[in-house]
């Protein structure tokens, strides 16, 4: 999901973000920022939960043959459940560290890495003993949420906000829809060992997940779905 999602929208992005820096257009700017955060939370957020809630299975649909047996299975789904909770943090990163580059400030996502490189090292240090892998890749999760969160918060003085209410109102709706996912999916666990009824169980939760965002309507649902409206619009006027 972060290499599909993630570095995908910050790539696309950059090149507005680039225009809008040199001309010095904030509020353009911190439209398009804001925006972009939305709509990358809104696949992040489900595939989270998801991978959380059928963390073993999917481990087990994707990788579980030959060598990889299933207690292989067993110890990399217990990392990717904490891998999983620094999902959104690591690809906000992508965007908000970007931002910084296309205002030609390297040094400001620089230093602020290194902090969550030293808080990383720091961190597996004292969880690998009692979490062993799951310690590090908790390690890796808390680090990336304080980065991110550090340059948020640096990158909102610097641009005089970043619609910070409507951020938080759109997030809480994407999170409760992802939470009414997660619930869904949690008794369907039991059943989702086989691969065909865990590929039932991801269109389900999928299925769910679109019906609440539909329902909660946050602003990125609106966006994507009116630029679709306008694409198809176009396609049946040039066919």
């Amino acid at each position: 999901p972060l290499n599909l999602f993630g570095l995908t929208v910050s790539q696309v992005i950059y090149p507005l973000l680039s225009l809008h820096s040199a001309r010095e257009e904030r509020e353009e700017l911190r439209t398009v920022v804001s925006q972009s955060l939305e709509i990358l939370w809104l696949f992040l957020a489900p595939a989270s939960v998801g991978l959380i809630m059928l963390s073993r299975d999917t481990i087990a649909f994707f990788f579980e043959r030959g060598a990889f047996t299933p207690n292989a299975t067993v110890i990399t789904a217990e990392a990717l459940v904490f891998y999983s909770i620094g999902l959104l943090a690591h690809g906000s990163l992508e965007i908000v560290a970007r931002t910084f580059y296309a205002q030609k400030d390297t040094r400001t996502p620089v230093i602020v890495g290194a902090i969550g490189f030293l808080t990383n090292t720091l961190l597996n240090w004292l969880l690998v003993r009692p979490l062993a892998h799951k310690g590090l890749a908790l390690a890796t999760s808390v680090s990336a949420v304080l980065s991110c969160l550090i340059l948020l918060k640096i990158l909102r003085r610097k641009l005089g906000g970043l619609e910070g209410r409507v951020l938080v109102k759109n997030l809480t709706k994407i999170i409760l829809a992802s939470g009414i996912m997660g619930i869904v999916l949690f008794p369907m666990r039991a059943t989702a060992s086989v691969w065909w009824r865990y590929l039932i169980t991801v269109v389900v939760g999928a299925g769910v997940y679109g019906v609440c965002v539909f329902a909660l309507r946050p602003r990125c649902v609106v966006i994507i779905w009116r630029l679709s409206l306008r694409m198809a619009r176009h396609w049946l006027k040039n066919h």
